[in-house]
């Protein structure tokens, strides 16, 4: 098994031994569904749950251990079992005093070194943190069997969301509750220390109302003195997917914003009983893409008579983006105990109206008489304000639409033949709402950001070469321009989000693409332009995904495409659910084949016939898939070509002839099929003229001819690699004979 293999199975097995016994395997064969290796695996360690043979890194049979005596302390029951180790209820009875603890052993959930190394890591992490809100550790040592232990209070309590149900607790206590939690938090942070699992299960409540929080099992701690970015290498993914982060779960360098995000999901909990997302019978990289498109209902909607200030407050702990979110724990306190004096929360826009409003709410008794004599202009500017929410709210949902239109709608559609009448009018309408958008957007840089975004996503529909586009390269290269000026402009006001500084990164990219098909476009000064940008970018973002998979696409058109594979087969081992990565090992292979050896260009070209003949078998709607299977053949036929088999080369271009005008039939549209349709139409005219043969010749180049002229017509600019191909063909055909 791999690294990327263990960590997948580690992170799965702690979430199975949080369920019932039962349950444990149908969790384990959901989540590691099609890699039986991985099941065995993973089973095997669930069975050590019952397995009586003796091993120093195994913790026996409860029955065996309650009456033992570990150090000072005796056995009296079992406690709990949590992600990293198994608990024990015990009591010190040396003599000295009787205490009640709890005993934590380590649990074999992981490589046996690797595990060691996360037990004592707490260990460490426990010793360095004194705080009312974290259980303390008491004392630390090793049993007579070799096994370690850690000692620390014995915590009677109730989970923090069976304390709040069983007490019926209003928003407004489990405000004040969950406000302990922050300060643990924030305690764990200003001390180095990010949990990285945060989670209701690890927050008990006393009796008397005090938060524990449990489980640094997987914890962190940062260098002194480390940058603001406060990043800490992760040693396996182990999370809890229903309350990870996009980042953590992409397997990106996590920040003390992935805690951040998990108290914004428990505080939606707590809030309304049910969390933000679902992630069950969902692969990884869907929930990924959940967690990172799909919009939170808010939770004044899922529990209504809630104040609108919550939702603000926990929609900005859950933004996708950590810089979005609040900066720390303790300013996520700090605007809960806003909400609760009374002032102004500033997750929330703070509008004149708003912030008086909250005044007059804090000194109801002192501005009464006020109040009444300005009744008749408030009355008034109540009925505005209304309307100005209300416009606001449709103005938010009409955001959400076209964001679907543009992303989600034409996703769908560009997969299935005979839409590109509707792409075109579905576009046409895009960039109306765009331009309308943009006119009056000031300078607010979420909203630029958006409006950069799908200028972008429409230009590489109107015009990008390398995937099914409407041919208008013109209407792409307008588009892509006006992403451009949007993106600069929030990058000058936000200049250190990744987010938008990537999208940047890509336009550049793309708009290299776009203009190789427009007369008197310097592709080739663009394309300088966006190698040196990742470049740069990389070198500020070492271990940005993002970043990585940005600079892999600008290495590839430098080129330097055995760096920018290195990248792509990097990411893949880290996202193996993530087709596009997938995708773009194959492209690299056939670029790569084109500088290569005979030999080395014959391998590398059924690297590629095998991962794309495999994408369009998973998904035979998939018209992208077929496509690019179609350029692994073409070059396939070429490697023939080369090596003076002739006749097997034409043989493999007819099979790329009849995928291309099978795509072609099913939509005759599709610009791009048509254009690679004429490409291996004149390749055969060639093949065959090379052979003598005029009356097969002819009948490719007279096809040729009639298509070329059809896409002339249709795009009154053609391409030049249009231009060239009807000239070889009618060069063709002048030899070939009318």
């Amino acid at each position: 098994m791999t690294p990327q293999d263990w960590q997948q199975v580690d992170a799965v097995v702690a979430e199975a031994l949080e369920l019932d016994e039962p349950k444990r395997m149908a969790l384990v064969q959901e989540r590691l569904s099609g890699r039986d290796e991985l099941i065995a695996e993973a089973a095997s360690l669930l069975a050590y749950d019952g397995d009586e043979r003796p091993d120093p890194l195994v913790v026996p049979r409860p029955e065996n251990w309650i009456g033992a005596r570990v150090g000072p302390y005796r056995i009296v029951g079992l406690g709990g079992e949590g992600g990293m180790g198994i608990v024990w209820l015990a009591e010190r009875d040396d003599g000295q005093f009787r205490r009640s603890v709890a005993l934590k052993f380590l649990a074999t959930l992981f490589p046996a070194g690797l595990a060691l190394e996360r037990f004592l890591m707490e260990r460490d992490i426990l010793a360095s943190l004194d705080h009312p809100n974290i259980a303390s550790l008491l004392d630390a040592g090793i049993a007579a069997n070799g096994q370690p232990y850690l000692v620390m209070e014995w915590i009677d309590g109730k989970r923090i969301g069976e304390y709040c149900s069983e007490n019926r607790l209003g928003p407004a206590a489990i405000l004040r509750l969950f406000r302990q939690v922050c300060a643990a938090v924030d305690y764990a942070h200003r001390r180095l220390v990010i949990h990285r699992d945060l989670k209701p299960s690890n927050l008990l409540v006393t009796g008397d109302g005090q938060v524990k929080l449990l489980d640094f099992g997987v914890a962190r701690m940062l260098e002194p003195g480390a940058s603001d970015a406060a990043a800490t290498a992760t040693v396996g993914r182990a999370l809890t997917l229903e309350y990870a982060s996009p980042e953590h779960l992409r397997g990106d360098r996590v920040t003390t914003a992935v805690d951040i995000y998990s108290l914004g999901v428990m505080l939606y909990e707590l809030l309304t009983g049910r969390r933000p997302y679902s992630v069950e019978g969902k692969t990884l990289s869907q929930i990924v893409e959940q967690t990172t498109r799909q919009e939170v209902p808010k939770v004044s909607r899922v529990r209504p008579g809630l104040a609108a200030e919550l939702d603000a407050i926990a929609w900005k702990a859950m933004r996708p983006n950590p810089e979005e979110r609040y900066g720390s724990a303790a300013e996520l306190g700090a605007d809960i105990d806003n909400f609760l004096s009374g002032r102004p929360v500033k997750a929330r826009p703070a509008g004149a109206f708003y912030i008086a409003r909250k005044f007059i709410l804090r000194h109801s008794v002192a501005t009464a008489a006020s109040a009444l004599a300005l009744a008749l202009i408030a009355g008034s500017a109540i009925v505005a304000q209304r309307e100005r929410i209300r416009a606001e709210h449709r103005f938010y949902e009409l955001r959400q639409l076209a964001r679907a239109v543009m992303f989600d709608f034409q996703d769908g559609i560009s997969l299935l033949p005979g839409t590109l009448e509707v792409r075109r009018q579905m576009v046409k309408r895009s960039i109306e709402y765009l331009d309308s958008l943009g006119a009056g957007v000031g300078a607010d840089p979420q909203l630029l950001f958006e409006i950069g975004q799908g200028y972008h996503r429409l230009a590489v529909i109107q015009g990008k070469p390398s995937q099914a586009n409407l041919g208008d390269f013109g209407g792409g290269l307008a588009s892509i321009r006006k992403a451009r000026r949007a993106l600069e402009t929030v990058l000058a006001a936000r200049p250190r989000s990744v987010n938008a500084a990537c999208e940047l990164g890509w336009v550049l990219l793309d708009t290299m693409n776009i203009q190789s098909r427009v007369p008197g476009e310097d592709s080739a000064a663009t394309r300088r332009s966006a190698v040196e940008y990742w470049e740069n970018l990389a070198r500020q973002y070492p271990d940005e995904d993002l970043v990585k998979r940005g600079l892999a696409a600008a290495l590839f058109w430098k080129p330097d495409y055995r760096r920018a594979l290195a990248l792509y087969e990097e990411l893949q081992a880290r996202h193996p659910d993530d087709p596009q990565n997938e995708r773009n090992i194959a492209l690299l292979c056939r670029y790569m084949a084109e500088h290569s050896s005979e030999q080395e260009m014959r391998r590398l070209i059924d690297r590629a016939i095998s991962i794309d003949q495999a994408r369009a078998q998973r998904e035979p709607l998939n018209r992208p898939a077929k496509l690019e299977l179609s350029f692994d053949l073409s070059m396939l036929g070429s490697w023939y070509e080369r090596t003076g088999q002739v006749l097997d080369a034409i043989r493999v271009f007819e099979n790329v002839l009849t995928i291309r005008e099978e795509l072609v039939r099913v939509d005759p549209r599709d610009e791009q099929a048509k254009d690679r349709l004429l490409y291996v139409l004149v390749k055969l005219g060639k093949l065959q003229r090379s052979r003598g043969e005029r009356a097969a010749a002819r009948d490719y180049f007279s096809k040729s001819i009639e298509l070329g002229e059809e896409l002339s017509r249709n795009n009154p600019r053609p391409n030049y690699q249009l231009r060239d191909n009807l000239a070889a063909a009618r060069d063709g055909m002048a030899w070939a004979g009318r």
